[in-house]
């Protein structure tokens, strides 16, 4: 079992919560397989939420191998309607907000300061989603403010 902890509770929100030590090659595998086993293979719409607020963070070599395992999941079809990432650093959530700005990521993203903050915004996500594209096209939620923005018509 990994030490990455994988929570399923909220679902359609999967909360995923690294540990504050290092992950070793062996525990990220066993997390991406329980990963795809317990969330992707269900094929339906979800959202994630990364808690990072006690994170050490991965090694350069996992990041490449987890960003890897994103790129096929979504040439698969994984139904991710977007994610959040929780940070107690009000630094690190505007370096990340800065980020998302100039580089737009393939699916919404939204840096938080709360688990609540966070959960509530990536079940929006796949609310928003299971209206179907139309929907969202029409609407974009702004992942610079608190309340719910839309940030242009397309």
């Amino acid at each position: 079992m990994s030490t990455i902890e994988l929570d399923l509770t909220a679902w359609p929100v999967v909360v995923v919560t690294p540990p504050a030590g290092l992950v070793t090659d062996a525990e990220l595998d066993s997390f991406m397989a329980d990963y795809r086993r317990r969330v992707t293979g269900r094929r339906e719409l979800y959202s994630v939420v990364i808690d990072l607020r006690v994170s050490s963070g991965l090694t350069p070599t996992q990041r490449k191998r987890l960003s890897r395992e994103m790129e096929e999941g979504e040439q698969r079809g994984y139904a991710n309607c977007g994610g959040a990432l929780i940070f107690s650093s009000t630094l690190m959530r505007g370096m990340l907000t800065a980020i998302l700005w100039l580089k737009k990521p393939k699916h919404e993203m939204r840096i938080c300061s709360t688990r609540e903050e966070a959960v509530t915004w990536a079940r929006e996500q796949v609310a928003i989603h299971a209206r179907g594209p139309g929907m969202i096209a029409i609407i974009r939620w702004s992942t610079t403010r608190a309340a719910h923005t839309p940030a242009y018509i397309a």
